[in-house]
């Protein structure tokens, strides 16, 4: 089955931007999606912050496959020994994919940005969030989907 697209998915969590509403309606919801949005990558910061302080320097792993029910952080020592792992297992793919992320996390400011892996059955993807304003990418998204 295919990943829907980043608009599907707004669709399905945000109906009402769609619908034929006034102006000040649609950004009265867009200014309130994206607030609850940020409240949520707050989170999601936080649990990085516990994190980073307890292990060093690593990525937030958010699991969203079904039957999925909690998080972890994996710490940059831990990917280093996984992609070794893929490395002698002669798993080129996925140890291509771990020298990605090894590389992102080496690259990132904990001050300014914290990252969030996030794994269904389908894929990962590495997601930054911005310290200053973290729901920034999601407004934006919001917007043009409004449009």
């Amino acid at each position: 089955m295919a990943r829907p697209s980043k608009f599907e998915l707004l669709s399905r969590f945000f109906p009402e931007i769609r619908r034929k509403a006034g102006k000040g309606d649609k950004e009265q919801s867009i200014a309130y999606n994206t607030l609850a949005c940020e409240v949520v990558l707050a989170d999601l910061l936080r649990l990085f912050d516990k994190g980073l302080a307890q292990y060093g320097p690593g990525a937030l792993c958010v699991r969203l496959n079904q039957g999925a029910n909690e998080s972890s952080y994996l710490a940059l020592s831990d990917l280093k020994q996984d992609q070794q792992q893929a490395r002698e297992d002669d798993a080129s793919g996925l140890e291509s994919f771990f020298s990605g992320v090894i590389s992102k996390i080496s690259e990132l400011d904990p001050a300014k940005v914290g990252l969030v892996m996030l794994v269904d059955n389908s894929s990962v993807q590495l997601f930054p969030i911005d310290r200053e304003y973290p729901a920034r990418s999601v407004q934006a998204l919001l917007e043009e989907f409004a449009a």
